[in-house]
């Protein structure tokens, strides 16, 4: 067995905007979710997907809670694999607006016209496709928060770590 780590954070910016809002639509502490395997952290951010090293990406970012998630050794190969190839795939803003908006009207549905499908993605679309899916499948992989991550770390995963 594999364990590899999912990490709840938000911005140690004064202020960040988009931080911010995330935060307010979930009604949680954090706003981005990312996959930390040993001491790098693989996530989705506005500049695009990258790893970065755990003590590069905690300069920037707050980390709320992280759950522990134990993975045979296929599915810790084929995580490495998938995320090999998100290398090139941009953010996706247009996924971020149209979440805002369905979790603003609170009717749960995703608004197509603002999708992206995999051409783009957002950080917990990203965690998602590399992880979640093998535990949870959602009605549409387009349309999931950091809050519905979390919700399934909790079943899969153990807390590690909660802020304080």
């Amino acid at each position: 067995m594999q364990t590899i780590k999912i990490l709840f954070t938000t911005s140690k910016k004064r202020f960040s905007p988009v931080s911010y809002l995330i935060r307010e639509f979930l009604n949680a502490d954090y706003s981005h979710v990312a996959i930390q395997i040993d001491d790098v952290v693989s996530e989705s951010m506005m500049e695009g997907f990258r790893n970065i090293k755990i003590t590069e990406f905690i300069k920037t970012q707050k980390i709320i809670e992280v759950y522990s998630v134990q993975l045979t050794e296929g599915q810790h190969v084929g995580l490495v694999h998938t995320l090999k190839t998100f290398k090139d795939i941009p953010y996706s803003v247009k996924n971020l607006l149209g979440n805002a908006i369905s979790i603003t009207f609170k009717d749960g549905r995703p608004i197509k016209a603002f999708r992206d499908g995999i051409s783009k993605m957002m950080c917990s679309e990203m965690v998602y496709r590399a992880i979640i899916k093998e535990f949870e499948k959602f009605p549409d992989a387009d349309f999931v928060t950091p809050k519905d991550i979390r919700n399934v770390c909790k079943e899969i995963g153990s807390l590690s770590f909660l802020r304080g």
